[in-house]
């Protein structure tokens, strides 16, 4: 349960405004779960239904949702006791079902004190009544609900030209929630030993449109990836204090597009797929001369972490001259310096004083034809399973994206 503060707003680690007074405490579970609501006695600075060893019934307000995350009930902690029996039946405090975009039907809608209007409702939001038909106030942007529009334009418009940049949830009021840029996000906390918790969490469409991999297959991907993922994402930056964990969440309505392609009809391709702007192409298997061999699963997650990465961090590599990332820095070796009859003269590199070795050899995001120190990346790796390893720095460049909302593959952070 969340305390408020006495005055003002009382936020959660995240910045969530959870409390507008000292009047309301936010229970939680897993996500938030209703409200308590004492009543503050200012005379003798205390409040109403707190005594110890004792349980006082009636100031708790639980809410039920749809699978739009829309409140659609609240009901108190007391109950209704039927007349010479022994059953009894909630107490609703309030009900209401929404029109499209988010009104309440004012015909079924219910609410037994105006003073303790719940303050949450359509998509999990918080409600602005000073609009009289409602405005519902997301993180970043407030719904008109009367329209069905937002008042301001989508941050992230340049990304997406294809759609409306003032419209809800591409307009999809039946199965739709607007993700307000959620799809790369972070979780953050604080334990008790001071460490700064954040996991990276995200959300991606996947879509098999491979002719060749089956369902089954496909499915044993998503759950390897979502493995991978999180394997990768488990880092400790001792620079920063921060112990970071990744989660990859699956959603068909995300503006990250995943998509498992069969590989185009050229033998000795070493592409395993690339990346765009809220999308992802990862080829299912490789052609040669008798035709397509379907790809290791394993190292197709491996392929998938890889290319969502560039969602969160961009485009870069190490090797690029634009890679922000100090501790996987690499610095191009002058091909003339080598020997003309070197294959690899053109994809030589050294480290620098602040590339953390031998990690850079097992960097998910380096590819393993380079040559690093004299050593092909490949040779060092054994297999390019072991090409699994995330920095300190390069999560630092995410974790700093998302809170500029500069992700799906937009630029990087540039400071």
């Amino acid at each position: 349960m969340l305390k408020t503060q006495t005055t003002g707003y009382a936020t959660d680690l995240n910045g969530t405004t959870q409390s507008k007074n000292s009047e309301e405490f936010v229970i939680y579970g897993s996500s938030r779960l209703g409200t308590y609501s004492p009543v503050y006695n200012e005379y003798v600075n205390q409040f109403f239904g707190i005594t110890a060893n004792s349980l006082t019934l009636g100031y708790k307000a639980y809410e039920l949702s749809n699978h739009l995350g829309n409140v659609l009930t609240t009901i108190s902690d007391n109950y209704f006791a039927q007349n010479s029996t022994a059953e009894v039946s909630a107490r609703v405090l309030s009900s209401q079902d929404y029109f499209p975009f988010g009104m309440v039907m004012t015909e079924r809608s219910f609410v037994e004190s105006t003073e303790k209007k719940y303050r949450w409702g359509f998509n999990n939001q918080e409600v602005d009544n000073d609009l009289e038909e409602g405005a519902v106030v997301f993180k970043y942007r407030i719904e008109d609900v009367r329209i069905g529009k937002f008042w301001s334009v989508d941050p992230l418009a340049a990304s997406y030209p294809w759609n409306s940049p003032y419209a809800f949830a591409e307009n999809r009021v039946i199965d739709g929630i607007d993700l307000e840029g959620k799809e790369f996000s972070k979780k953050e906390t604080i334990d008790n030993n001071g460490i700064t918790q954040i996991k990276i969490v995200i959300t991606v469409k996947p879509v098999n449109a491979s002719n060749l991999m089956g369902n089954d297959a496909f499915n044993s991907l998503l759950l390897k990836t979502q493995e991978q993922f999180t394997k990768t994402f488990n880092v400790l930056d001792n620079k920063r204090n921060i112990q970071y964990s990744g989660e990859i969440l699956y959603d068909n309505q995300a503006t990250i597009t995943m998509d498992l392609v069969d590989a185009p009809k050229i033998e000795g391709n070493a592409i395993a797929g690339f990346s765009a702007v809220g999308y992802t192409q990862v080829y299912a298997n490789e052609y040669t001369k008798d035709g397509y061999i379907p790809n290791d699963i394993e190292l197709m997650a491996i392929d998938c972490v890889h290319e969502l990465i560039h969602q969160g961090i961009g485009s870069t590599h190490p090797n690029n001259k634009t890679n922000p990332a100090e501790d996987v820095a690499l610095e191009k070796v002058n091909p003339k310096t080598l020997p003309k009859d070197d294959a690899n003269r053109n994809l030589t590199y050294k480290t620098t004083a602040t590339t953390i070795i031998p990690d850079i050899f097992y960097n998910i995001m380096l590819y393993g034809m380079f040559v690093v120190d004299g050593k092909k990346v490949s040779e060092v790796r054994g297999t390019e399973k072991n090409a699994t390893k995330v920095s300190p720095d390069q999560l630092n460049v995410i974790r700093k994206n998302i809170e500029k909302r500069r992700v799906n593959g937009e630029p990087m952070a540039d400071d």
